[in-house]
């Protein structure tokens, strides 16, 4: 069979490109700054007459620059959509969180990325920003939202409520199934909003007591992480999401690799997805995966 092969040898070797014709060389040096260091030129790739195109990764939502055709644009929404997982020992657990967070049109999702690289150089402005859009989408009136960001932000002039809710959350109409929220709930109707469940998923390795999502748990009384559903505690009361455990456990019969630890993020993103809104991180992969 004939192939064709683009040998990259590094993570930001390849960036894709509508640019150059058919008869342009295929790989050109990227001259405009950004972190890729070749182009390769869609075009002129094209014309090639191998039937097989074997490539190192086409991971990043950046590396290909799509065309703005519509033909282009209806093509790689089909090719989204068709790789959307449709795998059992990530939809069974996926389902599960979601229903115990009382449905699809119960919750919120949030992907929080602050760990690596430029996520982690930028994180405090992205979170920040992520805050924000959470408030905008909710529809919290801008007053009120400025009011509890001084209280909550990355500067306080007073910290928040961190006492775990005690009382009936009947009264608010809780949809939430074995699930305690970990703040009191707000009593003001300007900031009933933020009571609406949020699904938090970020690869920080401390969610609870990372500053950059301080904000998040303060403001949100009832925000969730995964480690919330994947063991007894008492927020669950006592009742873990058995599947997600099973995912942990998996592994590869081929090479005995565990298999667990990559599915996470994969995970993390689906629940998110399955909110009633989903709101990302700038320029993160697995936060575009995250929307429906």
């Amino acid at each position: 069979m004939s192939q064709f092969i683009l040998r990259d040898h590094g993570a930001h070797e390849f960036h894709y490109t509508h640019s150059g014709s058919s008869s342009s060389p295929i790989i050109v040096p990227n001259r405009k700054g950004t972190r890729w260091a070749s182009n390769v030129q869609i075009p002129a790739l094209a014309a090639l007459p191998h039937r097989v195109l074997l490539v190192g990764s086409l991971f990043g939502s950046g590396r290909i620059q799509a065309s703005h055709e519509p033909a282009i644009l209806a093509l790689k929404s089909a090719i989204s959509r068709s790789m959307a997982f449709r795998n059992s020992w990530l939809e069974t657990p996926a389902n599960a969180i979601r229903d115990r967070l009382g449905g699809a049109s119960a919750y919120v999702g949030a992907h929080a990325r602050v760990g690596d690289g430029p996520f982690a150089v930028y994180a405090k402005e992205h979170m920040k920003e992520l805050w924000w859009k959470l408030t905008r989408g909710m529809g919290v009136p801008r007053s009120a939202a400025e009011e509890l960001w001084t209280e909550v932000g990355f500067d306080p002039t007073s910290r928040h409520r961190t006492k775990r809710a005690t009382f009936n959350l009947s009264i608010f109409d809780s949809p939430l199934s074995n699930l305690s929220c970990r703040g009191e709930l707000h009593l003001s109707p300007s900031l009933r909003s933020f009571n609406t469940p949020l699904y938090l998923a970020t690869d920080s390795r401390l969610p609870t007591t990372d500053p950059l999502l301080a904000p998040f748990f303060a403001a949100f009384p009832c925000t969730f992480i995964l480690s919330d559903f994947d063991r007894p505690s008492s927020l669950n009361n006592g009742s873990s999401v058995d599947s997600v455990g099973r995912m942990l456990n998996l592994v590869n019969k081929a090479d005995g690799v565990p298999l667990g630890r990559l599915l996470l993020p994969f995970l993390e993103a689906m629940v998110v997805a399955k909110g009633s809104m989903t709101f990302g991180t700038p320029g993160s992969t697995f936060s575009g995966m995250s929307h429906n």
